[in-house]
């Protein structure tokens, strides 16, 4: 009789330990589960409450085609207006002169810069008339300011750069005292002239120095590729 209640009690207490273990089982596995759900809310509520941040790329502005240049020159003690300029890239020097109706260049320099030779024409000057050869001037660069294609004359009797109408045409004038301002008119990027001769001989880049005297017998010396 007690040996079958000791075998019932050690029964029982077996079914209990089997008990208790799924239990304990269940319970953790139930734990892991509120803990998963718990992190997806928490993932879900994060979505829900930051918003969306959208960069914005840089905006890139474009050079405006209305924009104007200014070019500001100072007269000098006998109120002339002078400077640089670069011809095809040839730095020379200028004056101003609006009673030309051509930009004019010197002869040398002409020469320095490879300007091509085209017809010779008679030419009034301060100094009477002259022949001079028409040209083309690929790039005219006045502080900034380049003008493509341009039509100018080759003098062999000058020493500096005369810039005249056919070039001022493409600015406003302003003078205020010593001071002449000149405004572009949006023209300089998109000129394109062409020579007046038609066909340009275009000659070696080989300056040669001459002796060139008149019937008087008055000689001087010029610097020419032709």
């Amino acid at each position: 009789m007690q040996t079958k209640t000791v075998l019932k009690l050690i029964t029982l207490a077996g079914l209990l330990l089997v008990l208790c273990y799924f239990a304990l089982e269940f319970y953790v596995s139930a734990q892991m589960q509120l803990a998963e759900l718990a992190k997806q809310q928490q993932a879900t509520q994060a979505k829900e409450i930051i918003p969306s941040v959208h960069v914005k790329a840089p905006e890139i502005k474009k050079p405006s085609n209305s924009s104007r240049s200014i070019i500001t020159l100072t007269a000098d003690g006998q109120g002339h207006f002078r400077g640089e300029v670069l011809i095809n890239n040839i730095a020379m020097p200028f004056l101003i002169d609006t009673g030309a109706t051509r930009t004019v260049i010197p002869e040398k320099m002409a020469a320095m810069a490879r300007l091509p030779i085209g017809k010779k024409v008679e030419t009034n000057t301060a100094g009477g008339k002259v022949f001079a050869y028409q040209t083309e001037i690929d790039t005219f660069m006045i502080q900034g300011v380049q003008i493509k294609k341009l039509n100018a004359q080759i003098n062999p009797y000058l020493h500096e750069v005369l810039i005249g109408m056919s070039t001022l045409k493409y600015f406003n004038m302003t003078l205020n005292g010593p001071h002449l301002t000149l405004v572009s008119n949006g023209q300089h990027t998109v000129i394109a002239t062409q020579v007046e001769t038609g066909i340009v001989e275009q000659k070696p880049a080989v300056i040669i120095k001459r002796k060139r005297c008149d019937k008087n017998n008055v000689c001087r010396t010029v610097y020419s590729d032709f």
